[in-house]
């Protein structure tokens, strides 16, 4: 191979290379694109869900009471105001979308890091209302399953919500103190 073969072959090297790093970026920044657009889309399907939303966040009609508690003996006595007959349909409505948001991370197309931190409040604050807790995920289950596995999911990225059960559940364990040395 002479000197100008070389130096064609080195230059086309190169610029492959290049081109390469270049699609690289562009691919990067296109998927970067779609994420924020189909976030923005996400969030217009919850604008639809605005009034249920409106009545389960705190001062809200439907405020549930399930905050971490102190005391269990008292928030388990607390029996929170829920929907009416004639709003059950929008509030089906309303945790159907997280059970879609469930589907999307289980098929890798959202993080459940990302959904617990933009969405993670809402899902709280349906699982907090006494009401919605004991009619969809517990007496009727096994008709939620999506739901309660995105509970699940957004509990262990550290989120706390309500118990799943009819019986009251044992007190919470002590906070663990730091020794000191």
């Amino acid at each position: 191979m002479d000197q100008a073969q070389l130096a064609v072959t080195v230059v086309g090297v190169i610029g492959a290379v290049v081109g390469l790093w270049y699609a690289g970026q562009q691919l990067h920044n296109t998927r970067q694109s779609i994420r924020g657009e189909f976030l923005l889309t996400l969030d217009q399907a919850f604008v639809r869900h605005a009034a249920v939303h409106g009545r389960l966040r705190p001062g809200g009609d439907w405020e549930g009471s399930a905050r971490r508690p102190d005391n269990m003996d008292e928030w388990w006595a607390v029996k929170d105001l829920g929907p009416k007959d004639s709003e059950w349909l929008a509030v089906e409505e309303y945790m159907g979308l997280f059970e879609r948001i469930e589907v999307l991370i289980d098929g890798g197309s959202l993080d459940a890091a990302l959904v617990n931190r933009l969405y993670g409040y809402r899902v709280f604050n349906i699982v907090a209302n006494s009401e919605i807790r004991t009619k969809k995920l517990i007496d009727l289950a096994e008709g939620r399953q999506d739901f309660i596995k995105l509970k699940e999911r957004l509990e262990a990225e550290g989120r706390w919500f309500a118990p799943l059960t009819r019986t009251r559940p044992q007190p919470l364990p002590e906070p663990r103190r730091q020794v000191e040395a």
